[in-house]
């Protein structure tokens, strides 16, 4: 979702290489970008990909790699999975030898189960082997990873989203919750993909140096309550409401 936001902002782009996991192209890809199917978590893959990029003419690489946030997998068997993906990419990356990584990461990186308040630049990050779940993990992981390598690196931290995808999570959470959704008053970060693809494009045509890690979840105001997404969503569909959930339905359903 973020990348088709960011190609859906800035489609005039040449010389890249899009890798993903989709068989075959998505439209939403410019002609000019070529794209590369491939399962990081297959080594016979990551080794062809390796072998096919023409390393000396390429200018950019975005590769896509998310796992599931919410696994039908155990926590044990899907951290197993994810560190396939992290042998994957760092395989990936030995071969590219980048000059930059930008590295889109998440609030997760530092626990998303756990609430963030305040939390900047300058806070400590704990290190991957403290964070219980594997989402979590792996983002940290991926932190860790790019942060070690011999290049000029930052990581971004996003948190909620809405993109550009028609499978977008909060996008699709919103639409469940249209009609007899509760407004709740839980304020939370959120940002849309084509503020987060001005933020990429930004990083990726400055001349000033990097960072390390970049927070890119703030409101200008104090962030709001999550009923004002769902009332923006339903303006802006022009849906009229007649019942709204009682909150302490969500949150006895939730504890």
């Amino acid at each position: 979702g973020l990348t088709q936001s960011y190609f859906n902002a800035f489609p005039d782009q040449k010389d890249i290489i899009a890798v993903g996991l989709e068989r075959i192209k998505p439209k939403w890809l410019p002609k000019d970008v070529a794209f590369v199917s491939c399962d990081l978590t297959v080594t016979n893959a990551v080794q062809e990909l390796t072998g096919s990029l023409p390393l000396a003419s390429i200018k950019s690489v975005i590769i896509s790699i998310r796992p599931p946030l919410v696994s039908f997998r155990a926590n044990k068997q899907a951290w197993m999975y994810v560190e396939h993906m992290l042998q994957g990419l760092e395989t990936v990356l030995s071969q590219l030898q980048p000059n930059r990584v930008l590295h889109v990461s998440s609030i997760a990186a530092v626990d998303h189960l756990r609430r963030q308040v305040l939390l900047s630049e300058e806070s400590e990050a704990p290190p991957c082997g403290d964070l219980v779940y594997p989402y979590d993990r792996f983002k940290r992981a991926c932190e860790e990873m790019v942060d070690a390598m011999d290049a000029e690196s930052t990581n971004l931290r996003l948190g909620a989203i809405f993109t550009d995808s028609a499978q977008c999570i909060q996008c699709a959470s919103l639409s469940l919750q249209s009609y007899t959704g509760p407004l709740l008053s839980t304020k939370i970060d959120c940002n849309s993909g084509r503020n987060a693809a001005m933020c990429r494009q930004a990083l990726l045509t400055t001349d000033k140096p990097w960072k390390p890690v970049y927070y890119y979840t703030r409101a200008t105001k104090d962030p709001v309550q999550y009923g004002e997404y769902l009332t923006a969503y339903r303006t802006a569909h022009g849906m009229r409401c007649f019942f709204n959930l009682p909150e302490i339905v969500v949150t006895v359903s939730v504890t």
